[in-house]
């Protein structure tokens, strides 16, 4: 199903991004905690 599927869901939360947003919170002083609770 995923590998058929659209390339605009998985463009929607790409890993690289991700990774980038945790560590640009954790430098701009947010915690993985506050995160998962937001």
């Amino acid at each position: 199903m995923i590998r058929g599927g659209p390339p605009e869901r998985m463009r929607e939360r790409p890993h690289r991004c991700r990774r980038v947003d945790r560590r640009r919170l954790a430098a701009a002083g947010w915690s993985p905690i506050e995160r998962s609770t937001a």
